[in-house]
């Protein structure tokens, strides 16, 4: 499919499934690799968000078929696999209220991705005020 083609709805969602996969596939390696704790979320996200970064053509396109439509719900719940990873990593760090810790670090994940795919560009401070608050919940 080239640059100029409108994807279907249900091309945007396969292509998002897909997307979600890879970059599942590159966090996970993350995650096997040393102990559960703080370091290893902070490791995760970095590594969420610089796949991110490499698939943001992707991730710009689905957004773009998928705005405004029900269909945003079908590709929000998709990453449903990164917000339960992510708590499960925050039970490890012994940090409190891990449900609600969760899923703001996971919204807030969120948001950098869509906002660096339309952008094209890392926003270090976002992603530092993310790390940040980890660190003063999991300490």
């Amino acid at each position: 499919m080239t640059g100029n083609q409108s994807l279907t709805i249900e091309q945007a969602l396969q292509l998002h499934k897909k997307f979600l996969q890879d970059i599942l596939q590159d966090v996970l390696k993350v995650l096997e690799a040393g102990e559960p704790g703080t370091a290893r979320v902070i490791e995760g996200l970095n590594k969420y968000w610089d796949a991110n970064q490499q698939h943001r053509e992707a991730r710009r396109k689905v957004q773009e078929v998928i705005a405004g439509t029900s269909h945003k719900q079908d590709a929000e719940r998709m990453g449903r696999p990164f917000l339960l990873m992510l708590r499960a990593e925050l039970l490890a760090s012994n940090a409190q209220n891990i449900d609600a810790l969760s899923q703001e670090i996971y919204d807030s994940a969120l948001e950098i991705s869509l906002v660096e795919a339309t952008s094209g560009e890392r926003d270090v401070a976002r992603r530092e005020k993310v790390i940040a608050r980890i660190q003063a919940a999991t300490t």
